[in-house]
């Protein structure tokens, strides 16, 4: 059972929000859609003309739809690596690649996923990078 999940985030509505950016009823709004579009979806991304197995073959996801949005949200919203991510929910960096990799464009259908912060490099000199807020060095 991996340690972070939908269940015992939604225990906390203030952690859900702060981690997702939605609050419960906003996330299942939008994790119905999701679900929705989910088969019609992934039948499209498979169905090509150089894909060599069938469709519904091939390495299984790790985790249920509702925990791979889940993981894809609190990436966005909380700028960790991969690997941090992975360990909150027990499943390996590159795993936490492949969900967000293959749910990304299927969410963007149904809510805007963007960065709340962009830095220049040449700016990091004068600043304390932090996702939560950037302070001046004097």
């Amino acid at each position: 059972m991996n340690d972070l999940n939908h269940k015992k985030l939604s225990r906390k509505p203030r952690l859900f929000k702060t981690f997702t950016g939605f609050n419960q009823e906003e996330f299942d709004r939008v994790y119905e859609k999701v679900k929705e579009g989910h088969d019609e979806y992934e039948r499209k991304r498979l169905d090509r003309k150089d894909r060599k197995r069938a469709i519904g073959a091939g390495r299984k996801f790790e985790l249920d739809l509702r925990e791979r949005f889940l993981l894809l949200l609190i990436y966005y919203c909380t700028y960790i690596t991969y690997t941090l991510v992975g360990f909150l929910f027990d499943v390996d960096g590159s795993t936490v690649w492949r969900n967000i990799n293959h749910l990304e464009r299927l969410v963007k259908e149904y809510t805007p996923l963007k960065r709340r912060w962009w830095i220049k490099w040449e700016n990091c000199e004068s600043l304390i990078c932090n996702p939560c807020a950037f302070i001046p060095i004097e």
